[in-house]
């Protein structure tokens, strides 16, 4: 627990590139980037809970909990510095915002209705620019990822095309 509450304290604090919250990036990647914050956001609501939680509430939900080893990590987890509850507040205003750019259509490269398929796929983007600063250099209709199975990795295909 030690090694994990500390991992866990440093890594709530992690932000979204900016290109990200603006939905100017592939889906793919930003799919993954967003998964990790929110694994990172239950382990440290879990830790939490687990600081301050109790055997009769600890046996009801799993059943073959060891006793022993169960007090170990309350207090493991009670001796360490586990993250604020208003860093994991800031992680998942985070996470929200990350989301909703995609299901909200604002998104510089948005989600679009396939009408042939009945499907949401992304436009794709063209992106120009370095790093977080770069933009999408395209708009709906013109969408990158309907027309090129290459383009987001086959999204707007209802395709994946692997490594």
């Amino acid at each position: 627990i030690p090694a994990l509450a500390e991992a866990v304290t440093k890594d709530i604090k992690f932000r979204l590139p900016d290109n990200l919250k603006r939905g100017a990036a592939d889906t793919y990647f930003s799919g993954k980037i967003l998964a990790k914050l929110a694994r990172i956001i239950t382990i440290a609501t879990e830790l939490r809970e687990l600081a301050s939680s109790s055997p009769s509430k600890i046996s009801k939900t799993y059943s073959d909990v060891d006793m022993e080893s169960y007090k170990l990590s309350v207090k493991a987890a009670n001796e360490e510095g586990l993250p604020t509850e208003e860093a994991i507040h800031k992680a998942v205003k985070e996470l929200k915002e990350g989301v909703q750019i995609w299901v909200n259509g604002m998104g510089e490269a948005p989600y679009v209705y396939d009408s042939s398929w009945g499907g949401f796929v992304n436009c794709g983007c063209e992106y120009r620019g370095n790093g977080a600063l770069g933009f999408c250099n395209n708009a709906f209709p013109d969408c990158p990822a309907l027309h090129s199975v290459n383009e987001d990795f086959g999204n707007g295909k209802y395709s994946f095309i692997g490594f």
